[in-house]
């Protein structure tokens, strides 16, 4: 992937389009480029749930601890159902990390999957601990309308 010309201008305009915004600051890391690196942290609590959610992901592939806490309070408590679900997905990139801290996002995890009301949520939270637990091939078999009461295998949580 190679950084466009204008994409360091595209990170920082704040009036720019969300995806090209986050596709732009890809494409920089891609290069090595890292000049843009407070902007993304910034884009951590940004208004824009896109942006949020992106720079979640970015920076916790690139290990940067502090987007850890972030992330975890997006899933927890961000009023958007679409970033409490990405932020979910985005926890399971600290399996790479050393240490890695995956153990305490799989506690905060399960604790969130009883609280989580939006079945969406739930489903994208159940996902990842199946991910964190080695459950690949019954993360993808999901069904598409879960239930909670139904789906989840409370047992092999209990267990790991």
């Amino acid at each position: 992937m190679k950084a466009h010309p204008n994409d360091k201008q595209l990170v920082r305009n704040e009036n720019g389009d969300p995806v090209e915004r986050s596709s732009a600051a890809a494409r920089l890391a891609a290069d090595g480029c890292t000049d843009h690196f407070p902007i993304i942290v910034a884009w951590l609590t940004h208004e824009n749930w896109f942006l949020r959610v992106e720079a979640a992901k970015m920076l916790l592939i690139w290990q940067y601890e502090p987007a850890l806490d972030a992330t975890i309070a997006m899933l927890l408590s961000d009023p958007v159902f679409e970033v409490r679900l990405y932020a979910a997905n985005s926890l399971l990139s600290v399996q790479d990390w050393e240490p890695s801290p995956i153990e305490k996002v799989a506690t905060i995890m399960k604790t969130q999957l009883k609280k989580e009301e939006n079945p969406d949520v739930v489903r994208a939270i159940y996902g990842a601990l199946l991910r964190i637990y080695g459950e690949t091939t019954k993360a993808r078999s999901l069904p598409l309308y879960f239930d909670p009461d139904i789906d989840v295998d409370w047992s092999l949580l209990q267990s790991s």
